[in-house]
């Protein structure tokens, strides 16, 4: 007989997500320390000044208000949602293929940009330089992700320049 699924109050996570635990309340722990975290953050006060830095930008560019890198996850899909919905900026967004982007991602990157209503511009470096770049970053450090830290920002900010846009918004969460 199948194990029956308790489920957050707040969240929905299930009971059978690795370290779960709920409270007296059926609050899991992910929630319970998602408000200690930022409990004490002055929400209000954020966005005011977000309110504040989008209405120096706002129409100023030459067709763009803001490039927003869109890797097509939950992030960076909200993020480019919010700008474009909620903050009424005019977006572009940008997706950098490192050479490893599977092909039914950047199909979903394009039809996510298409449905939100926005252009988007897919940089892929030439294969033969990332081949040098990922062997150099692994022969230096191990590792080769190294090497898109230093290649997506430099491609976002060229790629920003060459359209006219002074603003980059990106979207990521903490992991609990």
């Amino acid at each position: 007989m199948a194990e029956e699924i308790t489920r957050c109050t707040r969240c929905i996570l299930p009971s059978n997500y690795p370290d779960i635990d709920f409270d007296e309340k059926g609050v899991c722990r992910v929630c319970r320390e998602f408000d200690e975290k930022y409990a004490k953050i002055d929400w209000k006060g954020r966005e005011a000044k977000l309110h504040k830095i989008l209405n120096r930008y706002r129409g100023k560019g030459k067709k763009y208000d803001v490039m927003v890198p869109f890797s097509g996850g939950k992030d960076s899909t909200y993020t480019l949602w919010m700008m474009k919905n909620v903050y009424k900026m005019r977006c572009l967004a940008f997706n950098f293929d490192n050479g490893f982007l599977d092909p039914n991602a950047l199909l979903f990157v394009k039809k996510a940009a298409a449905n939100l209503g926005v252009d988007l511009i897919t940089y892929s470096p030439d294969r033969e330089l990332l081949n040098r770049v990922y062997k150099r970053a692994l022969e230096a450090t191990g590792e080769f992700c190294a090497a898109c830290v230093v290649l997506m920002p430099t491609a976002i900010f060229r790629a920003a320049d060459s359209q006219g846009i002074r603003l980059i918004a990106a979207g990521f969460s903490d992991l609990l």
